[in-house]
């Protein structure tokens, strides 16, 4: 998967979906120095589904912010990014926590499902993301599988708020459709089908 990342505020960095090799992208694209910057301002990860190409780079990543947010000594309590998933990827995480390395730490989980039938307002509980709302909807693509649509805040001077919707690989869908109209930037992935 290549590496899509949006700022939504100053010290805010967000993925969308995170393949194998993401941590190297960020590294390549903005060098070591400025890397390790956006590494710790990472505050949100969105996984569009579960096909190993849209996740696989998650562990590496999570694993090397808490290193340098722990070298950075930042409290424990404001190390969570908040990871937007599927929540069939727990048992993944769980394993992986339990057997290998704790990453519990790392990230609060909210599952894709959860913003189906309301976006989640995120402008007053976490106005650091600089992200007012995520809503998603189902794709036609493998199951659990979602698109997402996020609104940031009007850019400074300007009334209109910026809608960014992507979505991970799906065939033509009708209530991605209705999620990204009017929407400012589309991204789409798309699979042979």
């Amino acid at each position: 998967s290549d590496l899509i990342m949006i700022q939504p505020a100053e010290n805010s960095f967000m993925l969308l979906d995170c393949g194998e090799g993401t941590l190297g992208q960020i590294v390549r694209f903005y060098g070591k120095i400025r890397a390790k910057s956006v590494v710790c301002n990472l505050k949100t990860i969105y996984i569009s589904h579960l096909h190993a190409d849209h996740h696989i780079g998650l562990i590496g990543l999570l694993n090397e912010r808490q290193r340098l947010l722990q070298q950075a000594e930042v409290p424990l309590t404001e190390q969570k990014l908040l990871l937007f998933a599927p929540i069939q990827i727990q048992p993944w995480l769980n394993f992986y926590n339990e057997r290998i390395e704790n990453i519990a730490q790392a990230y609060t989980l909210i599952g894709n499902a959860d913003m189906l039938e309301q976006p989640m307002l995120l402008h007053e509980t976490r106005a650091d993301l600089g992200i007012d709302a995520i809503g998603t909807c189902l794709v036609r693509h493998c199951p659990h599988s979602f698109g997402v649509s996020l609104r940031l805040p009007a850019p400074t001077g300007g009334n209109t708020p910026i809608t960014i919707t992507y979505s991970g690989d799906s065939m033509p869908c009708r209530d991605l459709v209705e999620l990204g109209r009017n929407s400012t930037v589309l991204i789409h992935e798309a699979t042979m089908e």
